[in-house]
């Protein structure tokens, strides 16, 4: 968990000082390899947290979800992310309601960003999701940034 929660490179685990502390801690401990973790503890690990998300959209109280969404292009590989979040509230006990939220989709939208490219690609990660919940989630309110085409989406969407 801590090469997710921390971001780091799976790499981390080959560094000599890496080592040093795990083999501090329990000397015995052989450490697997970077590959180990890229190909088989993070997938696994993704999917019981995709797993756990699913679960909670279900419990979503009244079936209603809002969402975030920005776009932004990066300094650094020039490739553009498209990010999808979604808040809602789910029973706790009969009297009482917890926020949740969650991170549905970030993914490359390495196309002209116009309104109806944003809209569909939009449309079909909400569409994933609700397919994977396997109930229809009525999308109350979408937040975003004010950027023109984003704008545009929403509006010609209904959510604006």
């Amino acid at each position: 968990k801590m090469i997710c929660t921390d971001l780091e490179p799976f790499s981390v685990v080959e560094r000599r000082s890496f080592k040093h502390l795990v083999g501090f801690l329990e000397p015995k401990h052989n450490i697997p390899s970077r590959h180990y973790f890229s190909r088989i503890v993070v997938p696994e690990l993704y999917e019981a947290m995709r797993g756990e998300l699913v679960q909670s959209l279900k419990a979503a109280e009244g079936d209603v979800i809002n969402l975030t969404t920005d776009l932004w292009t990066s300094n650094h590989n020039a490739h553009a992310y498209l990010c999808l979040t979604g808040h809602w509230c789910e029973r706790v006990g009969e009297a009482s309601v917890q926020r949740k939220a969650g991170l549905l989709n970030v993914g490359v939208l390495d196309i002209e960003h116009t309104s109806n490219n944003i809209l569909c690609c939009l449309k079909e990660k909400m569409r994933e999701w609700e397919e994977s919940v396997g109930q229809s989630v009525t999308i109350r309110f979408v937040v975003s940034d004010n950027a023109a085409n984003i704008v545009k989406a929403l509006t010609e969407y209904g959510y604006f």
